[in-house]
């Protein structure tokens, strides 16, 4: 017989509700009829890893009726709740508890072999583990056990050099820590957002989070009953991690600035990449690698911070925390686009534009810039330019994972991915072997996404539009698309041609524009075009070529300009 019993307190206010009505209320009882029966398909497992993912142990079990004391109301449906209970003694003074949801559960080699570090069991050495199903049918009945099976298990001792970083939900894995040494001790370079809430779970299956210290989010604790999530500083980028599991502890140096050969280069949130040029005087000069850090620790608690001055190794195109020694050279003198960012491993590896290394060849910068599609034939979109050597563009994607190239039709080349492994949004000339250009999946079909090309820092990216953008008062030449700063508030930034400029505001979600109203003492007031709105205007407080910030704020149906 194979019933839950899960509706308890239901079934009762049925019955209750029943008598309710009669001057004697009969007294309903409830009794179990039959037995729980677990059995389990192996007596003797011996795990290994590299069976880790197959499935090793099965246990299954029945479940006894429950009925009522009075045979005119019968109980149907699962009512209680039903767990198994697993323990490496028969008296099941120490156990740990599994949550099942149906008549059977699985063990894959890994599940049990990390149920067996649980219970203490020894690497190599074959012990007995004892399962037995727990049944209750209502908070104030007692438990009820079935009968105990006995599963004789050989544990094996797990690779611990990786340790995974889960996001607050255990969703998703966003970066691997490494501990070569097998020590306890992880660490790596990755990728936080501002305030990033995380777990950390070893290769063994321990989970760790933060001691439940308010103020101090630097501790340990593997207790998950208790412990926090871990969260980091209110700053994104990259961040230098250890995690320090013997003693219960880790930290988080920030990245707040680097610097190749004493110039700074940039980062960019959307690419998660450092990059900049870098001019080389003679031929085979070495770069040199900085860098300033914010370290955070148990020392410093939750927002305080300790300023740090970095120098790295670098060798092979990677950098390591160190003394400053680098092997790192360019053949030739010149400027070259340095790029840096983190691999799948945890290191920063460090890229250098292969069109401008040697003789410094420098990137023809284009004039203008057009979307095609992966075979280069069909026009997908046409980009405008925001400034010098950045160009963007709404796109309406057609599909997730959908891919191009950018073309430069002044001088006829193709612009994709550099091919290598992080080189996605780093761009490549076609004639040089790129791949091309891949969108996510982080978006749905038909969605409006911001496509920005910057060839300054030579790469790529996009993000989701919000369909704002500023517009030329020719009502078709784009100036720059339009972020949410804040609710109701747009901003976009673009290089001027001249003093006075004139422009519109478009949404393209509504299709509507807006410009100054049409009065005066309108200016700065957002006004619908279709209602007669001039097009807004700029000043003469600057010279042509300089950058303004343009917000409009549909919350007070202003707009205003500032110049950068």
């Amino acid at each position: 017989m194979k019933r839950h019993v899960s509706y308890i307190l239901s079934a009762l206010a049925i019955l209750l509700t029943g008598y309710s009505c009669k001057s004697d209320i009969e007294k309903v009882t409830l009794r179990s009829e039959g037995e729980t029966t677990l059995v389990a398909s192996e007596s003797d497992v011996v795990l290994t890893q590299d069976e880790a993912s197959t499935i090793v142990l099965s246990l299954a079990w029945d479940l006894p009726d429950l009925l009522s004391g009075n045979q005119d109301l019968p109980l149907a449906g699962d009512l209680g709740q039903i767990w198994l209970e697993a323990s490496p003694g028969n008296d099941f003074q120490k156990i740990q508890t599994i949550s099942v949801s149906s008549y059977s559960k699985a063990f894959s080699a890994e599940e049990l072999n990390y149920l067996a570090s649980d219970l203490g069991l020894t690497v190599g050495v074959s012990s007995t583990i004892y399962f037995r199903l727990a049944f209750q049918t209502g908070s104030n009945i007692g438990v009820s056990y079935s009968n105990t099976c006995a599963v004789t298990v050989t544990p094996y001792k797990s690779v611990n050099t990786t340790l995974s970083v889960f996001s607050s939900d255990f969703s998703t894995i966003s970066a691997y820590l490494y501990s070569p040494e097998e020590d306890g001790v992880y660490s790596g370079f990755m990728y936080a957002s501002s305030w990033y809430n995380c777990w950390v779970r070893e290769q063994n299956g321990t989970t760790w989070g933060a001691k439940p210290v308010s103020g101090n989010p630097y501790g340990m604790s593997n207790d998950t009953s208790t412990a926090w999530n871990f969260w980091f500083p209110g700053y994104a980028g990259i961040y230098y991690v250890t995690m320090d599991t013997p003693s219960e502890c880790w930290s988080a140096l920030y990245l707040a600035a680097i610097y190749v050969n004493g110039t700074a280069i940039t980062f960019s949130p959307s690419t998660k990449t450092w990059s900049g040029k870098v001019t080389t005087s003679s031929d085979g000069q070495t770069l040199n690698f900085t860098a300033d850090g914010y370290l955070h620790d148990q020392t410093t608690g939750d927002s305080a911070y300790k300023d740090e001055s970095i120098t790295f190794d670098a060798a092979d195109s990677l950098l390591e925390i160190g003394t400053g020694v680098s092997t790192i050279t360019i053949p030739l003198a010149g400027e070259h686009t340095v790029q840096i960012h983190t691999n799948d491993y945890a290191q920063l590896v460090v890229l250098i534009d292969s069109s401008e290394e040697g003789g410094g060849t420098t990137v023809t910068i284009p004039e203008s810039l057009q979307l095609y599609d992966k075979e280069a034939s069909t026009l997908m979109a046409q980009m405008y330019k925001v400034e010098d050597e950045v160009f963007f563009c709404n796109y309406a994607a057609q599909y997730t994972w959908e891919n191009f190239w950018f073309y430069d039709d002044g001088n006829s080349s193709f612009w994709g991915s550099e091919p290598a492994d992080g080189g996605q949004y780093n761009l490549y000339s076609k004639d040089e072997g790129a791949w091309n250009c891949w969108l996510g999946d982080d978006f749905s079909a038909g969605d409006v996404l911001t496509i920005t090309a910057d060839f300054n820092n030579m790469v790529w990216s996009y993000t989701s539009s919000t369909q704002f953008v500023i517009v030329y008062s020719d009502g078709t030449t784009q100036l720059a698309p339009m972020t949410l700063s804040s609710e109701g508030i747009y901003q976009g930034t673009f290089q001027t041609k001249e003093t006075w400029e004139n422009f519109f505001i478009y949404d393209g979600a509504s299709d509507k524009w807006y410009g100054s109203a049409p009065n005066d003492g309108g200016r700065y007031d957002l006004y619908p075009k279709e209602d007669g709105a001039w097009n807004c205007w700029l000043g003469d407080d600057f010279s042509a070529g300089d950058k303004v910030c343009v917000t409009a704020d549909f919350n007070t149906n202003t707009w205003s300009y500032t110049v950068l």
